[in-house]
């Protein structure tokens, strides 16, 4: 056996063990972990974050030179050692285990984003697989646990005490999709259709936002087509029928609630007992979210209160920008507000930008559970430029450079 070539693994082999740490880093299900509600013996996260480093490990051992020769502009990797840098600095008022556990993350993500410039889009090659499994679960789910919405695979499974997490499946299902256009020339038809039921299922708030947004891109970037309606089809199928048998209503109740409570400014289904004590329309409306923000912006601290990781709650900021005001402080907040707002503008990956701005707003995840996605974004994004297109597109499919710019 050549242990020297086992150990050396070609570009191709690491691009496959980072890309299955992408995809199995944000998986909290219960489901797939082996244990008792007590104890956890394997923790999916766990493992993806374990594959990723022994990727990054495998690409940049012994060779110092390749990963500065990948670092990319300055205005990309200033602003990310900001970020890292905070986490560290955290250090010096707070010398705990966690503190020195959440500084080691960050700079292994800034490896991560010099590792995916280095590699390309071949590290996204596992996000198709998933969403289509991820959908075919949340449909499955939707249709067994009727009037529930569902969080799917990736999530655990509704109990007495909790509902299923279907924040992070809209997040799987529209920017996982969406992140597939990075990897091939474009999304087959059959495979929006089945997300765009699994998202009737899911029946988030959030989703809602985010196709609304990726609707206004698509108009103005006149990329539309008869392609688009096998989609709307669907959708309305799903709608009409469901409220033949009350699903649609049981799992879109909640958002007319939220809609009416800022359409009438007053607290609509103030009696229901998951909502008490909100007083204010606008709360009502985003789930305690505004309270939240209101909370973290008067408690702002120059490096945070620490990073919060996977220990979320009701009491997490759910904001991209603000959850990273709270955990690291005002200078890396900035940071990552620069590098969205800027990316954003630059990149020719429009669609997934506009799909991350629209999740990042209401939610937390992409600093949190899918933290991975979002480096490796930063890092793609400006490094490989693509057509973009899902419906009308071109005979130029925009995908002939796919090696990293360096």
């Amino acid at each position: 056996m050549n242990f020297k070539k086992l150990l050396s693994p070609s570009e191709k082999v690491i691009s496959i063990i980072i890309g299955l740490g992408l995809v199995l880093y944000p998986i909290h299900s219960k489901s797939l972990t082996f244990g008792s509600s007590s104890e956890t013996f394997l923790f999916l996260p766990w493992i993806g974050f374990g594959l990723i480093l022994i990727g990054l490990i495998c690409l940049f051992d012994n060779k110092w030179g390749e990963f500065k020769k990948y670092i990319g502009p300055k205005v990309i990797w200033i602003p990310l050692l900001v970020i890292v840098g905070s986490a560290f600095a955290r250090i010096a008022i707070d010398p705990s285990a966690k503190t020195f556990a959440s500084a080691g993350l960050f700079a292994i993500m800034f490896a991560l984003y010099v590792g995916a410039r280095k590699l390309g889009v071949k590290i996204l090659w596992a996000f198709l697989p998933v969403v289509v499994i991820e959908a075919i679960s949340c449909i499955i789910q939707g249709l067994v646990d009727h009037g529930y919405r569902a969080g799917g695979i990736v999530t655990s499974f509704r109990d007495i005490h909790h509902t299923a997490n279907y924040d992070i499946a809209t997040c799987w299902l529209i920017l996982g999709t969406c992140l597939f256009l990075g990897f091939n020339k474009g999304i087959k038809l059959r495979y929006l259709v089945l997300v765009a039921a699994a998202l009737y299922f899911v029946a988030a708030e959030e989703a809602l936002v985010a196709l609304v947004c990726l609707g206004i891109t698509a108009i103005i970037r006149k990329d539309i087509s008869k392609k688009v309606v096998p989609i709307a089809i669907v959708l309305a199928l799903c709608l009409s029928v469901g409220a033949v048998f009350g699903t649609t209503q049981d799992l879109y109740n909640e958002t007319r609630y939220k809609v009416e409570s800022l359409v009438t400014n007053n607290v609509v289904d103030k009696d229901n007992p998951l909502y008490e004590g909100y007083t204010d329309p606008l709360d009502r409306a985003t789930t305690g979210r505004v309270g939240v923000y209101k909370d973290t912006i008067e408690n702002t601290s120059l490096l945070g209160h620490g990073y919060t990781g996977t220990d979320f709650s009701t009491a997490t900021p759910h904001n991209l920008w603000l959850i990273c005001l709270n955990d690291l402080g005002i200078l890396a907040a900035l940071s990552l507000l620069f590098l969205t707002i800027y990316c954003f503008w630059k990149s020719t990956w429009k669609y997934v930008w506009v799909a991350f701005l629209s999740l990042a707003v209401f939610d937390h995840y992409l600093f949190t559970q899918v933290f991975p996605w979002t480096i490796v974004l930063f890092a793609l994004s400006m490094t490989i430029p693509i057509e973009d297109k899902i419906f009308n597109r071109g005979g130029n499919d925009g995908n002939k450079e796919r090696n990293p710019k360096t």
